[in-house]
């Protein structure tokens, strides 16, 4: 693309989401897990009963309390983000004492109206090695329409969820820079923002890259931006250079 000197903004994609939503099904108050991020009461869902098992051990978690409450008999859940691309954890164990043996439940789960891969068939009993023992089904999911839509569809038995995750894409740096210097080289004093001087190269006459800026949270992010300090056109009388 096109940057202009003195002052041009190098955008990334960044998300307005905010932070991950984190539903735990059936929970009628927020829960705090082990890291001190918050569960959300349940929302956002249609149809389907909930049930607490209360205090039971569940194996392969430390936040044994996202597993000890259900949906079940669900068709689906419909959450409001922005449209974007986010990582989506479903968290399902097994704990009805009547499903004692693989293939006693069974049902799929769709996200925006698409099958991810491992989301079908399936069998929490089998794939979670028995009962009380926790599993993670993850994909990534689309959104292109302001709201979050996953449907449950049953085969055997009614089909659960104990607790629902959805990660928002990770912001990208917006960076300012100044290239009105006499040499027309990218240098750390041309950085308005929190990037120190020691992540920026200036390994050529006419390549400089940026890399693991900081962005506008404090959080660590990468901006591999190459620059030619050769000027090809110029707007009041300020060059402008060609990434």
């Amino acid at each position: 693309g096109n940057w202009s000197a003195p002052s041009t903004a190098l955008n990334g994609t960044t998300a307005a989401t905010g932070g991950p939503i984190l539903i735990e099904a059936g929970g009628s108050s927020p829960f705090s897990d082990v890291e001190g991020s918050v569960w959300a009461v349940d929302h956002s869902f249609a149809g389907g009963s909930t049930t607490d098992r209360g205090n039971i051990a569940i194996a392969n978690t430390l936040d044994d309390r996202l597993y000890q409450t259900e949906r079940w008999g669900l068709t689906g859940y419909a959450i409001a983000v922005p449209n974007a691309t986010y990582t989506v954890k479903l968290h399902f164990a097994e704990t009805f004492s009547g499903i004692t043996a693989a293939g006693q439940r069974v049902f799929s789960v769709t996200a925006e109206g698409a099958s991810p891969a491992g989301w079908s068939n399936i069998d929490i009993f089998a794939e979670a090695g028995g009962r009380d023992s926790a599993l993670i089904k993850t994909a990534s999911v689309t959104v292109a329409d302001g709201v979050l839509t996953l449907d449950w569809i049953a085969s055997l038995q009614s089909p659960i969820v104990n607790a629902i995750e959805v990660i928002p894409p990770a912001a990208s740096a917006v960076i300012s820079v100044n290239l009105s210097d006499a040499t027309n080289v990218l240098a750390p004093g041309d950085i308005v923002g929190a990037v120190p001087a020691a992540n920026w190269s200036n390994t050529t006459a006419n390549n400089q890259t940026l890399t693991n800026a900081v962005d506008d949270s404090g959080a660590a992010t990468t901006a591999d931006i190459s620059f030619s300090n050769t000027p090809y056109a110029y707007n009041n009388n300020t060059p402008a250079y060609a990434a």
